[in-house]
């Protein structure tokens, strides 16, 4: 046997920390103090309740500092410091952060809290945690699938179809919250080409995707026949489970309320590349209604999915003219005319002409003419419409969501108090 499995807070992978945690808290004299830098995975990670489980119950929590900045040079790890106590008779813990490499105070927390929630998560968050009564979770309802990864993406992804083998494919930038993922390659969908995943039965149904990186879930909707990445969540309904339920699983992830649980329940707070955890999306709570008939936010995932489309075709036709123009690639602020003003298109649109005409000459050909007043005039007359149209769907998004928070909260039986906090948040 191997000599940790002797520690109570071996689990499902040990780290050395870990046992360390276990050894010097048993060696604490009475009111002693203990303090380590650690990775702070052990805090929300799943597998380590154990660990969690052992600090809360030997020792108490004194102070607890979040490093928002990097510690180690050499380390791409994201680090918290905890201090703890023997024998301390509080349940308060006192959470800070860095600043500037200096630590400041954040908040009090009662560890209490921490006994009651789900895995017995170390939450550092200072919002408060709601208590959600008369809810399922999502794995009762919908299975989920990690995307396809390749033994060789750049071999296996390709702009265009080059045969019957390639099928349509979609990562993370190819959705958005609250819309469809449209694909802008293919992949050569071959048993060789394929490391895991890649089930065609999971993709040529409708289905949520949801990005893995993210400090809260977003989620698209997806079509049948398209793949996804292994950056992407699948879910999927169980076959109990109507098919008109996955826009209604879409907008209830992308609301509010999902939005408030997450962080105060879920969230590893990494300030770089925070990751969404598929155990985790698998016990978000759902209304226990859930999957009846509900037409009422059936119809509003509905508009706000088709609201949303009409403005990512509004604003990637514009975007494609301007490409066009250039007769190249334009830079991400163009690609995002709608929310610049005339002026501010104006003179990126300058920038970018300059910086396409360096390239052009370099390259032998002719430069694109430079913008003159009339030039200028005539994209304002082609400008100012589009953007008046964008601003108009996206006040209908705005408003058609407001209304999807507000039935999102009556299904989960949300009181005025909790809708404020959320709200609040």
């Amino acid at each position: 046997m191997k000599i940790y499995m002797e520690f109570e807070v071996a689990s499902y992978k040990v780290d050395l920390y870990h046992l360390f945690f276990e050894r010097l808290i048993h060696l604490l004299k009475t009111d002693g103090i203990l303090g380590f830098i650690t990775p702070n995975t052990y805090l929300t990670n799943l597998y380590i309740e154990p660990l969690r489980k052992f600090i809360l119950d030997k020792s108490s929590i004194y102070k607890l500092i979040r490093h928002d900045e990097s510690v180690f040079p050499d380390a791409s790890v994201d680090t918290a410091t905890i201090i703890l106590r023997l024998n301390h008779e509080t349940n308060l813990a006192e959470i800070n952060r860095t600043l500037d490499h200096q630590v400041v105070f954040s908040h009090q927390i009662n560890t209490q809290d921490w006994r009651t929630n789900t895995n017995l998560i170390f939450n550092t968050s200072s919002e408060k945690m709601l208590e959600l009564k008369g809810t399922i979770p999502l794995s009762d309802c919908f299975e989920s699938y990690f995307g396809i990864q390749a033994y060789d993406k750049k071999t296996s992804t390709s702009e265009i179809k080059t045969s019957n083998h390639y099928k349509p494919i979609v990562n993370g930038k190819d959705f958005n919250k609250n819309t469809q993922a449209i694909h802008e390659y293919w992949y050569d969908y071959q048993p060789q080409t394929i490391k895991s995943g890649g089930d065609w039965n999971v993709c040529n149904q409708p289905r949520v995707l949801i990005r893995q990186i993210g400090s809260v879930p977003i989620a698209g909707y997806c079509e049948e026949g398209i793949l996804a990445s292994n950056t992407i969540y699948n879910l999927y309904p169980k076959k109990h489970i109507d098919q008109k339920s996955v826009l209604q699983l879409m907008t209830i992830i992308n609301s509010k309320l999902i939005a408030y649980l997450w962080k105060t329940n879920y969230s590893d707070e990494k300030k770089t590349f925070p990751k969404i955890k598929g155990y985790q999306l698998k016990s978000l709570p759902l209304p226990k209604s859930f999957g009846s008939n509900d037409s009422n936010l059936t119809d509003l995932s509905k508009k706000v999915l088709r609201l949303n489309n009409s403005l990512l075709r509004l604003v990637g036709d514009l975007a494609s003219y301007i490409k066009a123009v250039l007769k190249g690639e334009t830079s991400s602020k163009l690609q995002s005319w709608h929310e610049l003003t005339f002026a501010d298109f104006l003179k990126e649109l300058t920038k970018a002409i300059k910086a396409t005409n360096k390239v052009r000459i370099k390259e032998g050909h002719s430069p694109i003419p430079e913008l003159t007043k009339k030039d200028e005039f005539e994209w304002m007359e082609l400008f100012e419409p589009k953007k008046q149209e964008a601003q108009k769907l996206q006040a209908q998004i705005k408003a058609t969501e407001k209304e999807i928070d507000q039935m999102v909260y009556e299904l989960y039986g949300l009181s005025e108090e909790e809708i404020l906090i959320v709200e609040g948040s």
